[in-house]
């Protein structure tokens, strides 16, 4: 245990999820970033909530694979438009059902705003201009309390 802390330290830290704010269609709320999903999601409760049923393609509902195994999606928003600290982004978001995360924003939007991860700054940068920091973990648990 000692030899291992010594070693690295980081390892006894606890690491929170990097989440940022986002708007979509004039309603608030917070996005997962998830390097390890190929593709961005939005749940259909939160859909719903921002009024996008109308959007959402359920002519190719595809199965999305994760860690917990493979889920079936609801359809497909080809184009979303939504804010991200005052810049304005559009992307393709499969909808499914999982509550878990409102938007998960992955890959397919990393690499198409060109997205820099800098885990030193605690930031998210797009097109090595405009950035936006990832929420505390205070902020996240302010955000969840709001929900209940």
């Amino acid at each position: 245990y000692f030899q291992a802390y010594k070693q690295s330290p980081e390892a006894f830290l606890n690491i929170h999820i990097l989440y940022v704010k986002i708007t979509i269609n004039g309603v608030s709320t917070i996005a997962l970033v998830d390097t390890g999903a190929t593709s961005s999601l939005l749940s259909l409760s939160f859909s719903k909530t921002a009024h996008l049923e109308r959007s959402v393609d359920t002519r190719q509902p595809v199965r999305v694979r994760g860690i917990g195994g493979t889920e079936p999606t609801t359809g497909t928003i080809w184009i979303c438009f939504f804010v991200i600290n005052d810049t304005d982004f559009d992307t393709k978001l499969w909808v499914w059902e999982r509550k878990t995360y409102d938007v998960l924003i992955g890959l397919d939007f990393l690499r198409r705003h060109k997205c820099t991860i800098d885990l030193i700054r605690n930031r998210l940068i797009f097109n090595d201009q405009m950035h936006v920091s990832f929420l505390s973990e205070a902020e996240i648990d302010d955000w969840e309390a709001g929900r209940e």
